[in-house]
């Protein structure tokens, strides 16, 4: 009935629902869409699946309404109520917050394709509700930008009594892949010995595009687990130049990991040599060109057993999907579909995970449990980024020592475990100290080069960080700050149950850790 009436009522019956929705408000959650990109349809898609009584606001650009005028009636047969950004440019709190609330809060996203605009918008919104004092609306806002673009700085705090949190889209290509298809998914389990992996990894990724940082940067975390070797090969024509910035800028890399760039032209007779010399060690193939019809190329190369041995496991980025691809060989990610969602977008799993290890770190430095809590909405995106990295990595951990992640009610045998396998501990505090440190040398971090500093550990301007030092010098460093940086690690290892239960997880014994690499 509602798609009905915006249909026949249009514009004028829009504004109508935007009136009687500010003034009275909704029983349901809110959804205000400020700036439109038509990937978003896919949003808008999954939020009517999964909250079907939800209001939907969607305020769009005056260009893509007289371009897209499809795409608009597709959103208000939806039961999307529209408007127009350039109707109210200075009022945005005039309809972004109904006078008398709503039952189930309010979600407002930028989406603009436009970073800078982004930025913006919700550097007004947000100073417009502080000057009417309407900080304990319930408003949870969030910006749809690229890291690479704008770099961290104009993402730090500033909105003071708002929960402000920032999504690269970009980076959600590769997430949704990990979260999907971890590492862990290809080393069969019994390889790991209590939390160790003494094994040689390698990971080619074939061409170039936006997203291939944030691959780098996942597979380098993602693989840190005491013993471990890893190397990861670069292939395409001219990636020596490509990733010379990732390469140059982050040197600290090279401590725990090897990085190989080989120059060559992908599909070319020197790329079917090298597939038919090394191909059979690699174990996984990431197809990262920003031509989609070259990466299905590529898998269906990669899938052929006689050059690469049966099975190989190859995963695919591709910005459309096609009827003729045969998926039963390859995962394809990167899908508008699979990342214009409510989960990926909103990220509500994954940022409770983060969230909990962020209170749990800021309780250990003498935080009280409400300000640890608090303090997550107000953080940076730096250190966010770094607990939803810990979040990640924790079902690999348990993996490692075959438990894993469940929603439904755990077993709480994992103390036991813990106290029968002493050195369980050890080392899975020894592999996060690895993950910690591969996420500061992704970022540019090094550590000081010489008489660390008094007071503080780490130089925020100079990338400098006092705890990036092998294990056994981390004691050392710890005496100096008078903090057991050593014990904080197994601090963590011994409290991921009670981390997991925070969010609503249990831990669970696998009943076959290697029923995967059987499958494989």
């Amino acid at each position: 009935a509602t798609a009905v009436l915006s249909m026949l009522g249009g514009a004028i019956l829009s504004r109508i629902r935007i009136f009687f929705l500010t003034r009275f408000g909704s029983r349901q959650r809110i959804y205000i869409i400020y700036g439109f990109r038509p990937e978003m349809s896919h949003f808008i898609e999954d939020i009517r699946k999964r909250h079907p009584r939800s209001q939907i606001l969607i305020f769009f650009q005056k260009e893509l309404e007289e371009g897209e005028k499809e795409l608009v009636k597709e959103m208000i047969n939806l039961g999307c109520i529209k408007g127009c950004v350039s109707e109210q440019p200075g009022k945005i709190k005039d309809f972004a917050i109904p006078e008398r609330g709503t039952g189930n809060g309010i979600i407002f996203i930028s989406s603009f394709p436009d970073t800078e605009r982004n930025l913006q918008t919700i550097t007004t919104l947000c100073g417009l509700l502080k000057k009417e004092k309407k900080n304990e609306i319930p408003i949870r806002i969030y910006g749809l930008v690229s890291y690479e673009i704008c770099g961290e700085i104009p993402l730090q705090p500033r909105y003071d009594g708002f929960s402000v949190h920032w999504t690269d889209i970009d980076q959600l290509s590769v997430r949704q892949v990990f979260t999907a298809h971890p590492l862990t998914d290809s080393i069969p389990g019994n390889l790991f010995e209590e939390g160790c992996l003494n094994q040689k990894i390698e990971i080619a990724v074939l061409g170039y595009s936006e997203e291939a940082p944030y691959l780098y940067r996942s597979l380098l975390e993602e693989i840190q687990f005491k013993g471990v070797s890893f190397r990861l090969i670069l292939i395409g024509q001219g990636i020596s130049d490509q990733t010379a910035d990732f390469r140059h800028m982050n040197p600290g890399i090279s401590r725990l990991a090897e990085i190989e760039c080989i120059d060559l032209p992908l599909m070319s007779d020197v790329f079917f040599e090298w597939l038919k010399l090394n191909g059979s060690r690699i174990l996984r193939f990431y197809c990262m060109s920003e031509d989609d019809r070259m990466n299905v190329r590529l898998q269906r190369t990669l899938c052929a057993s006689h050059i690469t041995g049966e099975n190989p496991e190859v995963y695919v980025l591709a910005h459309c999907r096609s009827p003729l691809w045969d998926e039963t060989q390859a995962v394809y990610f990167g899908l508008s579909e699979q990342i214009f969602t409510e989960e990926m977008i909103i990220h509500e799993k994954l940022d409770r995970m983060a969230a909990a290890v962020h209170t749990f770190y800021q309780m250990y430095y003498g935080e009280s449990e409400a300000r640890a809590k608090e303090s997550w909405n107000q953080t940076s995106v730096f250190n966010k980024e770094s607990s939803r990295s810990l979040a990640l990595h924790l079902s690999s951990k348990l993996y490692s020592i075959g438990y894993q992640l469940t929603e439904k009610a755990g077993t709480d045998d994992f103390q036991e475990y813990l106290e029968s396998h002493p050195h369980v501990v050890e080392n899975l505090a020894f592999g996060e100290h690895l993950r910690w440190e591969m996420f500061f040398f992704n970022r540019g971090w090094t550590p000081f080069s010489g008489r660390l500093p008094e007071g503080t550990n780490k130089d925020l301007k100079k990338k400098c960080h006092a705890c990036l030092v092998s294990w056994e010098e981390l004691k050392t460093v710890g005496e100096r700050y008078g903090t057991n940086y050593q014990y904080l690690d197994e601090h963590f290892i011994r409290n991921m149950d009670k981390i997991a239960g925070l969010t609503g997880y249990g831990l669970m014994k696998k009943q076959n850790p290697d029923s995967q690499a059987e499958h494989r």
